[in-house]
């Protein structure tokens, strides 16, 4: 797999494995892997926005250092989370797994 961080993509886990069930285990472990760069991105396109991070926790509906916490890789975030705070900050999560492709 390969982590693209970028404004339109945060994600993308590429196989060529026919078993479903594996590429989705490599696609969360990549996940894992790449937590760093995941929340670099996510704290650069804030930044870019001019967003505090009061006020993307708030729209979140999170504390500020939690938010403090995965912008730095101290704390995981989950997908609905990533879900949400791509929304907040108006990008488009793509995530490929084997030959599907999700957009939120």
């Amino acid at each position: 797999g390969s982590c693209t961080t970028g404004f339109n993509c945060i994600l993308n886990y590429t196989s060529y494995s026919k078993s479903y069930l594996y590429d989705v285990v490599c696609f969360f472990y990549s996940i894992l892997v790449h937590m760093k760069s995941i929340s670099r991105a996510l704290r650069k396109e804030r930044r870019a926005k001019d967003y505090s991070q009061v006020y993307v926790a708030e729209k979140l509906g999170i504390s500020q250092k939690h938010l403090s916490n995965i912008e730095n890789g101290k704390s995981p975030i989950s997908m609905p989370l990533l879900v949400d705070l791509c929304r907040v900050l108006a990008l488009h999560l793509v995530i490929h797994i084997g030959e599907e492709s999700y957009t939120f």
